[in-house]
């Protein structure tokens, strides 16, 4: 971790899968309390900001509460959203580690991110569809932004998003080279 002068601060971690360890961390995203939520493997694990292991949730497989390769957690209003993308959906999870729903199913193709928007949508990467799709947080669906292609509006291959206070998502098309 760095701090507000770009000094490391604090590492954590190490190659394994006990509590605390990784064997392949991909997403990562602060809450409301400073605590710190990392997709690895089969699992999110829970950090304080000191990096002090806390709780972990998720286990592998694809019923209720479990995962396969999650990519990318988002948190709002103490929920943490999962991009369970081997299990082509969004998996919501209480900041607890307790699970509430799962959504997108049967639509997305491999949602590799996932952001909350200003007007409190989920927008998902989703990197086989070649789109970005929008969800309300109790998973309805909004719609689906970008065909694909290499022209204006498409994408190839979205692996990454973000999105800003006035309601812009930027996403990494990874594909065409470009945001």
């Amino acid at each position: 971790m760095l701090n507000d002068k770009e000094e490391l601060v604090e590492q954590f971690g190490r190659k394994g899968s006990a509590n605390g360890q990784f064997s392949s961390p991909r997403g990562i995203a602060f809450d409301s309390h400073d605590c710190l939520y990392v997709s690895d493997n089969h699992r999110i694990q829970k950090f304080d900001v000191n990096g002090n292991y806390l709780l972990q949730f998720g286990s592998a497989g694809s019923s209720d509460g479990q995962l396969k390769f999650p990519h990318d957690v988002a948190i709002h209003n103490d929920k943490v959203y999962v991009a369970d993308k081997n299990n082509y959906r969004i998996s919501v999870f209480q900041t607890n580690g307790r699970f509430c729903f799962c959504f997108g199913s049967g639509q997305l193709g491999d949602p590799y991110d996932v952001a909350v928007s200003a007007n409190n949508h989920l927008v998902i990467a989703d990197y086989d569809h070649d789109c970005v799709y929008a969800y309300t947080l109790d998973g309805h669906y909004v719609g689906k932004f970008a065909s694909s292609g290499s022209g204006r509006g498409q994408l190839d291959g979205p692996r990454s998003l973000t999105t800003d206070l006035y309601g812009f998502t930027v996403a990494a098309d990874a594909g065409n080279h470009r945001v």
